[in-house]
């Protein structure tokens, strides 16, 4: 069983690398909030400075006063590189150390060997969060915290002045993840609560370390807590500057959302969350949400749905009973993914999307494993090891069907080979030297992949940079050969394009593919700014950027409008008619009205590129 938990964990991670690249690699970025928000805003701040103000008029306006670490982190590597391939990284990155820190705290919770690295190969094929990791998201920085915390919170019981702040941490990186990173961190700040008040009022009934615990422990120097806690402070207080400089500008730290308390209104906002009531309490919404989701490429299906509650169930049966001795074990299995899980149910009532459940989904690959380990050792004799076995083999068995169904997807026989090449050099032991001697291999390994790449990168630079647009005019149909029109007018001219927009909120290929384009937005009267509306009870979330977007843009003055667009330099205007996002009726009809001004270049299902004369 040893050797195939090596086997599985060496193939999970050949697997999820070929597949996450082979996305990545070779497309252009594709997910339609990529394009909306998480690298709009690192590609409007290259031009206007670091956290300089956003509009979006078609979006909901959340996204623009949000936390922004991973926008932030794609603002620098934009302005190191010059274009977004390495953006696209970031989440394989996360999804790898979410991985680590998700063994690690196996281990740390007495787990052993072979049942960590099968659910750890499980881990890195889960389809949520391979799906999740091909697009330009927050979603996996945000299950990186709730990593971290699990990691830091296990870690504590052994090594307090590192656990803490990487605990710490943790909560930092889900308050700077997004909005919805609050009632994560409010789970995990209940649950370390929690955890105390038992430590203080009730007598210490703590288990034995054993060895196999303490082989697990990082071994650092004493200095290294002391950076931790300074990388902890700087993390809450770079996340707490988002919702401080929301509150000193708009009154509000969860701007534009109008924050309610028991019916009484703490902040007041744009709109009012209580009334996007999609879905109410049906019991097909939650089935949705926790057991089942069909046609959702980031939904829990039930083969994963009942290993994971049976593995929290399973934690519950042995670790509530014990809860006094396993303190520990019975907060982080039972306590944060029910407090998790309540605090969404109660907060977001209104909203479903499968990927804000992710931290549940990595919570309960915790409880499995840490439930599932505990059931082990509370069994006596032979039948401990019987369970263990058919555990295991259950595992193995689950693992091999996520292969199976994630290696359909990789259509070229490279990557096949290089899993076959992993796994017989596993096989016959080259890579299982310890010490300077492994060092040595990775460095020699990593140094040769280094140099081999130098002499394709610029032939791999230039066919991506080709198929860019012939991507886009796929997935985005007439946007994409708008998109490719305007690259090749920018290329002709040798010189960057002033291109006005209205009607779409995904405007980040309107930047080019250099990121050369300024893109902005024409105001159609001097009241055409972002103000509170009044939802209806039941509106759905998506059509709050059509109501947002109608409200501001309801009154038109023509020579308002016509002075903003010669004033402005504006050479291109980018019309999408995109009825879900209030259309561009207005704008069409000023066009209409002076037809002798604006050249038409492009005009296919609703999407429009004139030419503006002066």
């Amino acid at each position: 069983m040893s050797r195939l938990a090596r086997v599985a964990v060496l193939l999970a991670l050949a697997t999820a690398v070929c597949l996450i690249a082979n996305a990545v690699l070779f497309l252009p970025p594709i997910g339609t909030d990529s394009l909306i928000y998480h690298l709009t805003l690192p590609a409007r701040w290259l031009q206007e400075g670091l956290y300089a103000p956003v509009d979006l008029p078609f979006h909901d306006g959340a996204a623009e006063h949000a936390p922004m670490f991973l926008e932030t982190a794609a603002y620098f590597i934009l302005y190191l590189t010059g274009e977004d391939g390495l953006t696209q990284w970031l989440q394989p990155l996360l999804h790898f150390a979410g991985a680590w820190c998700f063994y690690a705290t196996l281990r740390l919770g007495s787990a052993g060997k072979n049942l960590s690295r099968l659910l750890v190969a499980s881990l890195l094929i889960f389809p949520p969060f391979v799906s999740n990791a091909i697009v330009v998201n927050n979603d996996l920085l945000l299950v990186f915290g709730v990593a971290l915390f699990s990691y830091g919170f296990m870690l504590s019981r052994w090594r307090k002045e590192r656990g803490v702040p990487t605990a710490l941490c943790g909560v930092a990186v889900m308050l700077g993840a997004k909005y919805l990173g609050v009632i994560y961190a409010l789970a995990a700040l209940s649950t370390l609560a929690l955890y105390l008040i038992i430590r203080k009022f009730i007598p210490a009934q703590v288990a034995a370390t054993t060895g196999k615990n303490r082989k697990a422990l990082p071994n650092r120097p004493k200095f290294c807590s002391a950076v931790l806690w300074l990388i902890a402070c700087g993390l809450l207080a770079w996340a707490g500057y988002f919702y401080l400089r929301n509150l000193f500008t708009f009154g509000n730290p969860f701007y534009p959302g109008t924050v309610r308390l028991l019916g009484i209104q703490l902040f007041p906002g744009l709109y009012d969350t209580g009334n996007l009531v999609k879905h109410g309490w049906t019991g097909d919404a939650f089935r949705k949400m926790f057991f089942h989701s069909s046609g959702d490429s980031f939904g829990l299906l039930w083969p994963y749905a009942v290993f994971l509650w049976g593995g929290f169930l399973a934690a519950a049966f042995t670790l509530i009973p014990r809860w006094k001795k396993e303190t520990r074990r019975f907060c982080l299995a039972c306590v944060f993914p029910a407090t998790a899980i309540i605090l969404f149910l109660l907060l977001v009532p209104y909203w479903y999307d499968q990927r804000h459940l992710l931290p549940i989904y990595y919570s309960l690959w915790l409880s499995a494993g840490i439930g599932l380990s505990c059931l082990c050792r509370r069994v006596p004799g032979k039948r401990a090891a019987m369970i263990r076995t058919v555990f295991q083999t259950v595992l193995a068995v689950l693992f091999l069907a996520q292969l199976f169904v994630l290696c359909v997807w990789l259509e070229d026989w490279f990557y096949y080979s290089l899993v076959i090449a992993i796994f017989l050099a596993w096989k016959t032991q080259r890579f299982n030297s310890k010490g300077k001697n492994k060092l040595i291999a990775a460095t020699i390994a990593i140094g040769l992949a280094l140099f081999v790449m130098g002499f394709f990168w610029h032939d791999y630079q230039s066919r991506r940079s080709e198929a860019r647009y012939r991507i886009y005019a796929k997935y985005y149909c007439a946007s994409g050969k708008a998109w490719g029109l305007i690259e090749q007018i920018r290329s002709a001219s040798g010189k960057r394009l002033l291109i006005a927009y209205a009607g779409d909120a995904v405007m980040y290929p309107l930047y080019g593919r250099r990121l050369d384009n300024k893109v902005i937005y024409l105001p159609l009267s001097a009241g055409d700014q972002p103000q509170p509306v009044e939802l209806q009870p039941g509106t759905g979330g998506g059509e709050m950027p059509e109501i947002l977007a109608k409200a501001r843009r309801k009154k038109v003055d023509a020579e308002y409008w016509r002075l903003q667009l010669e004033n402005s330099g504006a050479e291109y205007l980018y019309l999408h008619d995109n009825p879900s996002r209030g259309g561009v009726s207005q704008e069409l009809a000023l066009i209409r009205s002076q037809p002798h001004r604006f050249q038409k270049l492009f005009a296919e299902n609703g999407v429009y590129l004139f030419r503006f004369r002066r």
